[in-house]
């Protein structure tokens, strides 16, 4: 008799532990999951974050509508100028990333790259921009130059200008008044080597990095 309540007495302590394991395992998950849910509640409730194109600028309070760094394709961008030095994709410099796009003009040519930004109808906005200059020698004169103008307006306001020599990554803003010119805006930089020495000399230009946004 003694034997039987003792068997019977060892598989009630087995079901108390069962049962205490599972209690704590149910415990834990529930605890689990109020902490994430009070995280997310706290940061990102659902679980997306701010990219670098177009939209919120996440933590910076920015709102971008251009911000470009050139890793992808120049095909957002158009390329011209008096002769058929293009504007393209390089890997040799870079600011970011590993790619800017740059230009090679020949001598007394100038070439542009520019773009149409949909930014708001009024108000103002800063376009921010990196660029640099490579000449083959010191005695070349570089000229660097952005505009900006009206949707569809052959007239453009000049926002920066740089003439020199050569120049390491250097960065420029500028505002952009929106209530002076028809939206959405184009914005368009100049490269040209208005004095190079000789044929065979160049200079090139890179730029990246270039956003336009309202804070």
């Amino acid at each position: 008799m003694n034997y039987i309540k003792n068997i019977f007495y060892k598989a009630s302590l087995v079901r108390v532990f069962i049962l205490i394991f599972f209690f704590s395992l149910f415990f834990t998950n529930c605890e689990d999951n109020s902490n994430e849910d009070f995280t997310n509640s706290l940061f990102n409730s659902d679980g997306s974050g701010n990219g670098g194109g177009s939209g919120n600028g996440g933590s910076s309070g920015k709102t971008y509508y251009l911000n470009d760094g050139f890793e992808g394709s120049i095909d957002r961008w158009g390329t011209g100028g008096s002769g058929s030095d293009n504007w393209f994709i390089t890997d040799s410099e870079s600011r970011t990333g590993s790619n800017s796009a740059a230009a090679i003009p020949n001598n007394a040519d100038y070439t542009y790259i520019s773009t149409s930004v949909n930014t708001p109808g009024n108000g103002s906005v800063k376009l921010t921009f990196y660029y640099k200059v490579a000449c083959d020698n010191s005695s070349m004169v570089s000229d660097f130059s952005v505009y900006v103008s009206g949707n569809n307006s052959s007239t453009q306001s000049q926002i920066f200008v740089r003439t020199g020599g050569s120049k390491n990554w250097s960065i420029k803003t500028s505002t952009i008044n929106l209530n002076a010119i028809a939206t959405p805006p184009t914005i368009r930089f100049y490269a040209q080597t208005s004095y190079g020495g000789n044929s065979s000399n160049k200079c090139t230009y890179f730029l990246d990095d270039v956003s336009v946004y309202r804070d």
